[in-house]
Parts: structure tokens; sequence; C-alpha cells
């Protein structure tokens, strides 16, 4: 496939993103608000939160990734 097919793919599904509101919310919003939540429950707990934070960004933005594409 050549460089010039492949930035028209990309090109049209960035476009259909951006379009999509539902999926702008999923991208940007659910991560960061799962997130904050996670942050205040462990909020007395900092070292702990501290370890497992890149996990469960890394998990959540996986989740939501995923979860916006069905």
């Amino acid at each position: 496939m050549s460089i010039d097919r492949k930035l028209a793919i990309a090109a049209r599904i960035a476009r259909e993103i951006r379009r999509d509101r539902r999926s702008l919310a999923l991208i940007n919003g659910a991560p960061v608000i799962v997130m904050a939540l996670i942050g205040f429950s462990f909020q007395d707990q900092k070292p702990v939160l501290n370890q497992a934070a890149p996990a469960l960004i890394t998990t959540m933005a996986m989740f939501f990734v995923l979860f916006s594409q069905g």
C-alpha cells in the first residue's frame, strides 16, 4: 500500500472522529473523569497512587479507545 493511500485513509478516519461527538467525549472526557475519581479515592494513600497511576492510565486509555470503536 502506498504512502498516499495510507495518508488518505488516516485523514478520512480523523475526519470521522472529529465529527462524532460521542467518540470525542469518550476519548477525552471519560478517562479524565475516571482518573479523577480514582485519585480522590486514593487521596490518603499517595505512595500507592504514585505506583499504580501509570498502569491505571494505560488501562483506562486502552479501555475507552476500544469502547469508542464499538
